[in-house]
């Protein structure tokens, strides 16, 4: 039934993406009057079979790319199975008849077509998956959600109690080194990868609102980045007349009313503003 998984970072929790042959028949286990238990147990069976290890609680099914269910898990503990109901706390399944919005989940397609080509949503509803790949020291890949990565990897940039005009240049230099990492190698080096876990012992009580802080940033810059000459910025190349960036700098500009596009501009003169 099940021929591949994936485990993806979204929203700072794994979700396991169970990937269906398309060729078999569950819609009867699909369906509101009968409510049979046997998909369950298939899902746990291929669970365990695969030795599969995930932190969330969130299962999803996708077949020909399109997520046509999910169930919440009340834990993700198999070691000891007896009742359906002690393990799922609500099942959901997606009439495709009907025109509701369908995730289509294309986790392997070319990163570099993923960058060239507009994020957005049709009008359809169709949402174009927004996940890239992360490789690890030992080669080990997972996909996270591209937002959260550009996050967490800003949290090592800039402090987030900074103002939030030089947070959004860091934000955007950032998303340049990661855009650019992914055009050429397809995929995001782990580089001790702070995920929520870290984040939170790093900033204790203050997580929630550092970590909201720094996403807007993220957010609010939207998918802009440096490039020269028609190609992402090179950071590492520099003019004699060129200022190195500070995030130090960068927030004592922001103080005296500088934008995040001025602060770019102040130590890239070269460089081109630009949005995906």
């Amino acid at each position: 039934m099940f021929y591949n998984y994936k485990i993806l970072e979204v929203n700072n929790e794994e979700i396991l993406y169970l990937y269906v042959n398309s060729m078999y028949e569950f819609s009867n286990e699909l369906d509101h009057d009968n409510k049979p238990k046997s998909l369950f147990n298939k899902i746990v069976n291929y669970i365990k079979d695969m030795d599969i290890h995930f932190n969330g609680k969130k299962v999803m099914l996708v077949v020909n790319g399109l997520i046509i269910g999910s169930l919440m898990l009340i834990t993700n503990d198999f070691s000891n199975i007896d009742k359906e109901e002690n393990y799922i706390s609500y099942k959901e399944e997606i009439d495709t008849d009907k025109k509701d919005n369908i995730d289509i989940i294309d986790m392997d397609q070319d990163i570099k077509s993923f960058i060239k080509n507009e994020i957005s949503t049709d009008n359809d509803g169709f949402i174009i998956s927004n996940f890239v790949k992360m490789k690890s020291k030992d080669g080990k890949i997972t996909y996270v959600d591209l937002n959260t990565y550009i996050t967490n990897e800003l949290s090592k940039v800039i402090p987030p109690t900074y103002e939030e005009e030089a947070i959004k240049s860091a934000a955007i230099i950032t998303r340049t080194e990661v855009f650019k990492s992914l055009y050429e190698n397809n995929y995001l080096e782990d580089n001790d990868y702070r995920d929520i876990n870290k984040l939170e012992k790093i900033w204790k009580k203050d997580f929630n609102y550092y970590f909201s802080k720094l996403k807007d940033a993220v957010e609010e810059t939207s998918y802009q980045y440096l490039s020269s000459n028609k190609y992402y910025f090179n950071f590492n190349t520099r003019n004699n007349y060129q200022v190195p960036f500070s995030s130090y700098g960068a927030n004592l500009l922001a103080k005296s009313g500088y934008n995040y596009i001025d602060i770019l501009g102040h130590y890239y003169p070269d460089a081109e503003l630009e949005t995906v």
